[in-house]
């Protein structure tokens, strides 16, 4: 059963914490306070955790995280500034901001939107990375291998009908009349030749099979990272912005301008481990490994006609043709589920940046004081599972041979 998704909502730290002070020099006196926090929200599925360095079981599950904050820090700044016309001396202390909206206290400023994939296409990017850098399938490499094998044996098969007769032919011919071109004594043994040594290679083949099912290979994949950069006016004409909110402290908005640069950045790579199986019991090579005893040993004796006719049972090409012909067919059945996953995981982080930055005339007074730029910040991380047979594929769609694979195999659902 798949295990439940938890959710986690909380608030990041305060990043933004403005408190200022103005005092107008005409008895009008006025201080706020205004933050700004981020927030932070993941969801996730509960899964087992093992120390065990090394464990190949899957302890992983989806996972998706997002949280929003200010990067930045805002400027402070103490200013003084003296109107003689009116008499007055004007102070402020507090943040100096490059931009809000008119009208709107600061924590109303938007993060960057987010700009994660979605499920879809990240299970499209897992199959093209499976694609990519999966080891090849055992069994279906080994049916192809197999197939090739007989195939350039057919010609040395079809030849066996006479080899007994033409060995019988050189044990009654005279001395060594039997090596002479009108037995065609030479061609045969090359085929002979030939077509134990195919055996002997099948078995090498089937025994390497074997011997590696069941272990595990792992793989990571990269794909090229992505960089977005956008600029955009955002206000013109504006004041810089205080807290509390005044325009005591410039003369002129004409010709100030506040523009926004948005970087948007992503990283997609897949993590996997693969392997392949073989039922208990499983025994690939039981008629082969026989015939390719026999053949080792026909290739380590001298090949004359007596010691050909002693050690061959004349059936063993067609036995070996018919039994490499059922090993294929059930490699084959093999190749449809004998690779899949112990585990695979198709991931992104993605990154909007938002930094807005004032351009125009600065502040009037005790120095030219102006903002610094104000950095909002998205980040999205996800993690999404496949099943052991890829991603997109349903655990309830699985067929009831490959979900015995997976039960030999000790892989169950817990996601």
């Amino acid at each position: 059963m798949p295990a439940t998704s938890t959710t986690r909502r909380r608030a990041l730290p305060i990043t933004v914490s403005t408190k200022g002070h103005v005092d107008l020099g005409n008895g009008t006196v006025q201080d706020e306070e205004r933050s700004m926090a981020g927030t932070q929200v993941t969801v996730s599925t509960g899964h087992p955790f093992s120390q065990h360095k090394g464990n190949l079981d899957d302890i992983g599950g989806d996972f998706f995280t997002q949280k929003s904050w200010v990067v930045s820090k805002p400027r402070r700044a103490s200013i003084r500034r003296v109107i003689q016309s009116l008499g007055q001396t004007r102070k402020y202390d507090g943040v100096v901001l490059p931009y809000w909206p008119p009208g709107t206290p600061p924590e109303t400023l938007a993060f960057p939107p987010a700009s994660n994939s979605s499920n879809a296409t990240l299970d499209k990017l897992g199959a093209t990375a499976i694609a990519r850098c999966a080891p090849g399938n055992p069994p279906s490499d080994l049916a192809t291998f197999l197939g090739e094998l007989r195939q350039d044996g057919l010609p040395a098969l079809v030849g066996s009908a006479i080899w007994k007769s033409k060995t019988q032919d050189a044990l009654k011919s005279s001395g060594k009349d039997y090596l002479n071109a009108s037995f065609g004594w030479a061609p045969m043994i090359s085929d002979i030749s030939s077509f134990a040594n195919s055996i002997i290679k099948s078995d090498s083949l089937m025994r390497q099979y074997e011997r590696d099912a069941g272990k595990v290979v792992r793989r990571r994949y990269y794909f090229p990272s992505q960089r977005n950069v956008t600029e955009v006016p955002v206000a013109t004409d504006v004041f810089i912005r205080l807290i509390p909110n005044t325009s005591a402290f410039q003369d002129v908005a004409s010709g100030n301008k506040v523009t926004r640069i948005r970087e948007t950045t992503r990283e997609q790579w897949f993590s996997g481990a693969f392997t392949y199986y073989l039922p208990d019991g499983y025994d690939s090579r039981s008629a082969v490994g026989e015939l390719a005893g026999r053949a080792e040993h026909l290739l380590g004796t001298s090949l004359t006609p007596t010691t050909l006719w002693n050690i061959t049972p004349w059936s063993w090409a067609v036995d070996w043709f018919s039994n490499t012909g059922d090993v294929i067919k059930n490699v084959q059945r093999f190749a449809t589920g004998g690779l899949i996953m112990r585990y695979g995981y198709v991931m992104e982080k993605t990154t909007v940046t938002d930094t807005y930055t004032y351009q125009g005339s600065p502040l009037i007074g005790s120095g030219a004081v102006m903002p610094s730029p104000l950095i909002l910040r998205t980040e999205t991380k996800v993690r999404r599972g496949a099943n052991p047979f890829g991603f997109g594929v349903s655990w309830d769609g699985l067929s009831s041979f490959q979900a015995s694979i997976l039960a030999a195999l000790g892989i169950t659902r817990h996601r």
